[in-house]
Order: C-alpha cells, then sequence, then structure tokens
C-alpha cells in the first residue's frame, strides 16, 4: 500500500520508495515490534511464575528469569523462522507414502499449526506446553527425524538452541503461555522476509537477517548495564575493517617471506566472482605458497573475548571462506562454502560473554550462517555444538 501511494502521488517516487524501505528504518521497525512481544511474554511470564509454585520453584532452582525465558524463546521462534523460509519444516507424505524431500516443507509452518490448534484439527490445550516445546526439545532433537504426533518429518539439529533453557524440566512443569500471545508474534512475523543471508557491502538488503538478531539484542540490554557493563553493538563497517585487519596480519606475521605483505593486501582486495583471479593470482602466489595460505586459513583459532552477539566471529567466517574459496578455485580443491563454514564453527572460534543472553544471539547467528548454505535435500548434518566453545563468563 505504501509503494502504491507512492507510486501515484509522486511524479519521481524512486527516492521516496527507497526511503520508506532502507534498512535503519526496517530494522527499527522490526525492533520495536520485536520489543514489545519481549516485553508482553516476559510480563506473561512473570505472571505465571507468580501464581505457579511449581513453575517458580523450577525456575528458581535453574536460575532461570523470565526476561532470559522470553530471550531464549523468541530466538528459537525466530529460528523456526528461518528454517521454515528453506522448507525444511512439517515434510510430508507423498502420493506413493515415501516422504518428500528436504525443502518441500510448509513456509508457513508455524502459522498452519497454530491455524490447526485453533480450528482443534490438532488435539492440544495449551499452544505453547502441548505443541512448540515438544516442537523445541523432542522433535528438533530426534535422530530419526520423524514426528509421529504430526506425522511429518522434523530435522534433526541438536546443537544446543533447542535444549530446555538451563535444564528447566519442561516435561513435568506446565507452562500454558496464553494463545494470544503467539497469535500476535505470529501475524507480526509473518510481514517480513526472513532471509539467512548477512549482507558484506554497505548497501543491504531489506529483510530480517542475522545481524538484525545482533541489533534487536543490543537494544534489549538495560541502558544502565550497556553503560556499566560496556557492552555496545559495533557498527558493521568497523567490523569488517578490523577483521580484515587482523587476518591480514595473522597471514603476513605467518609467512616467512615479508616481501609477500603487498600482495597478502591484494589478496584481500579480489572479487569472488571475477574470472581473472586465476591467471592474476599465480602471478603473485606460487601454489605452493596458496596451499599454505589456506592451511593458515583452515587451522587458525581465534577467541573473541566480549564476544557480544557475535557480529564479529561471524564477519571472520565470511572473510575466510571468501578467501579459502578464491584459492579453492584457483587449485582446484572443491571447496563448498558449506564445508568451509563448518569447520570455521566447529574448530576455529572461541568465545566469552558475560551475558547469558548473547551467548545465545552469538550461537543463533552462526548456525543461521551455516544453515543458509546447507544444499542436500537427502540428509541434513545437525548443527554443531557450541556449548564448550562459546561459554559465559568473565573474561577481565
Amino acid at each position: 500500500t505504501q509503494v502504491l501511494n507512492l507510486l501515484i502521488n509522486n511524479k519521481n517516487p524512486l527516492e521516496d520508495i527507497k526511503n520508506a524501505f532502507s534498512l535503519e528504518r526496517v530494522t527499527d521497525e522490526f525492533f520495536e515490534d520485536y520489543k514489545k512481544h519481549y516485553l508482553n511474554l516476559t510480563k506473561e511470564l512473570d505472571r505465571l511464575i507468580k501464581n505457579n509454585e511449581k513453575i517458580k520453584n523450577d525456575f528458581k532452582q535453574k536460575n532461570i528469569t523470565a526476561d532470559n525465558f522470553s530471550k531464549k524463546l523468541l530466538g528459537q521462534i525466530v529460528f523456526l523462522y528461518f528454517l521454515q523460509k528453506k522448507g525444511w519444516l512439517g515434510i510430508k507424505k507423498n502420493e506413493n507414502g515415501n516422504f518428500q524431500k528436504w525443502g518441500s516443507g510448509s513456509k508457513t509452518f508455524l502459522q498452519d499449526l497454530y491455524n490447526n490448534y485453533k480450528n482443534k484439527k490438532i488435539k492440544a490445550k495449551n499452544f505453547f506446553n502441548d505443541l512448540l516445546e515438544p516442537i523445541f526439545y523432542d522433535a528438533l532433537n530426534n535422530e530419526e527425524e520423524y514426528y509421529d504426533k504430526l506425522d511429518c518429518k522434523i530435522p534433526f539439529l541438536n546443537g544446543g538452541l533447542f535444549k530446555p533453557f538451563n535444564e528447566y524440566n519442561w516435561t513435568e512443569t506446565e507452562i500454558n503461555i496464553k494463545d494470544k500471545i503467539f497469535e500476535e508474534i505470529f501475524n507480526t512475523f509473518n510481514q517480513y522476509n526472513f532471509t539467512v543471508q548477512e549482507e558484506q557491502n554497505f548497501d543491504a538488503d531489506v529483510a530480517v537477517d542475522p545481524e538484525m538478531l545482533g541489533k534487536v539484542f543490543e537494544n534489549l540490554l538495560p541502558e544502565n548495564f550497556k553503560k556499566g557493563k560496556g557492552s555496545f553493538y559495533t557498527p558493521r563497517e568497523v567490523v569488517t575493517y578490523i577483521c580484515k585487519q587482523s587476518l591480514k596480519n595473522y597471514l603476513i606475521s605467518s609467512l616467512s617471506d615479508r616481501t609477500k605483505e603487498e600482495n597478502i593486501e591484494t589478496l584481500f582486495q579480489l572479487n569472488l566472482q571475477d574470472e581473472t583471479n586465476e591467471n592474476y593470482l599465480f602471478e603473485i602466489f606460487s601454489e605452493e605458497e596458496l596451499t599454505k595460505i589456506d592451511k593458515l586459513l583452515h587451522n587458525i583459532k581465534i577467541c573473541d573475548p566480549s564476544i557480544g552477539s557475535g557480529a564479529f566471529p561471524v564477519q571472520l567466517m565470511t572473510e575466510i571462506v571468501d578467501l579459502r574459496m578464491i584459492i579453492s578455485e584457483q587449485l582446484n580443491f572443491n571447496y563448498s562454502e558449506y564445508s568451509i563454514k563448518r569447520n570455521f564453527i566447529e574448530n576455529s572460534i572461541y568465545g566469552v560473554d558475560l551475558d547469558s543472553s548473547a551467548i545465545e544471539i552469538a550461537k543463533l547467528r552462526l548456525w543461521l550462517s551455516l544453515i543458509i548454505d546447507e544444499k542436500s535435500f537427502e540428509k541434513i548434518e545437525p548443527l554443531p555444538n557450541l556449548d564448550y566453545k562459546i561459554l559465559q563468563g568473565n573474561s577481565l
């Protein structure tokens, strides 16, 4: 409607349309919507904790607060929005009785689930307690990848995202959050385009991507916490610059020939899509040198002592993927972006943060960045477990 009004009422509407869908505006609008649902969910959980002794005791014993539970839950829902965008949820059987391939699932799985529940096509008393929780902690952690309650396939993801927050007793503690809360969340999220691709240029796609989750997290921190504990969102261009410089210095210091410093600088300027890379690369590096650079990037270990919402590790991963893919094309290594990302997440990155919610968002962004490159239609690999690599703690 907004676009149509601009087209009808303006002789030259292109600039107005661009402004209407600018990244910052969409980011701000998404955050305001997200914050509203976060506050409503936290308020509802506070009510349940106050009025239910079993929930109160379980949460107290497991050191769970209403606000942290809300952040985790909203993160899980957002993750499912990305998964359903890939068609990974609710894979049905074909007319021959065999399950269809991954990617064929409903792109509106959550809304469909809620509609079937409200229309009593699915027997359940409470949407969260009887449907969402079992999907989180049963279906998505089932190696058989079959969920009998809905007679469909759901991927086995593991990885730590879909496990009960602080190991609360989800099977025996009934958390009957009002259905209306989720209806409103779905109505809002359905208005946005969820994409797993974080843009690397300063011009960005107008959509909800993992980077926006970092901004959302930063904005949800109480103001006094941000000022007192030093938690601030780092602009993308600053993150990109620092990551590039860190990797350049790592490679330069690791290569015995210091005259290669200028050539390393050139390597970072190459475009992955440029077909002239091959001839040019062999003018400045030998095959042996390129192999060594690739090995250095493969074996790199990185620790972020204040990882926050994960902006630096995600950008470092992007830089390493681009470099190794360029080298792979020249040396015919036949790497895939997925395999490089998976190696980075499993073997290269470590991080610590004071805030447990930041840890959850950092893991979420790394996992989301990986699943965009999972191309298999036959078998989806479980997510890497980051529980002992990205930790809550005080680096100082």
